[in-house]
């Protein structure tokens, strides 16, 4: 994500030569007396997607090449909330699950795309709508739309979030 920032220690990788190495705090990284030929270059990180380039290397020649790690967006708190809700009119009971997640990247905050919501025991998913609180995302799921007879049902589910960041797009 634009303005691109040096990333030190990111794990270097140039196959098939089987040669590896670190960026140093600059970001930079150097190979030498590399022979002729097709190289993949990869560098990785955690918490960082990974990048990858093909290059040619000519006998004689330095060449320069800019990997872009992108910082992977995490979720920072997440809260889960069954609702019952009694009303006199009309007479009837509204039940509802409400997720909120707190988000944080440090590409920035406006780099988080979308924050997915699943329960893969139920074949359930959903997409949290974004706040007005910066890095908030949050959503209010109808007893009816889940997969469930009531919401005691979610009782020992597991709960999986994923943020994706506009470089997965």
């Amino acid at each position: 994500f634009t303005p691109f920032q040096a990333v030190p220690n990111v794990d270097i990788k140039l196959e098939p030569a089987g040669l590896s190495t670190s960026s140093d705090t600059d970001g930079r990284f150097s190979f030498q007396k590399i022979p002729s030929g097709s190289y993949l270059l990869s560098a990785s990180k955690s918490g960082f997607a990974p990048d990858t380039a093909s290059i040619m290397v000519r006998q004689g020649e330095s060449i320069q090449v800019q990997l872009n790690l992108d910082a992977l967006p995490s979720i920072d708190s997440l809260a889960v909330f069954s609702c019952h809700i009694r009303r006199l009119f009309p007479e009837d009971d509204l039940l509802f699950l409400q997720v909120m997640a707190r988000t944080s990247d440090p590409d920035g905050i406006n780099d988080i795309r979308f924050v997915r919501f699943d329960i893969p025991q139920l074949g359930f998913s959903d997409t949290l709508d974004i706040t007005t609180t910066v890095g908030t995302f949050s959503k209010l799921i109808s007893e009816s739309d889940l997969p469930v007879t009531n919401l005691e049902d979610l009782i020992g589910k597991r709960v999986f979030l994923r943020a994706s960041d506009l470089a997965e797009s």
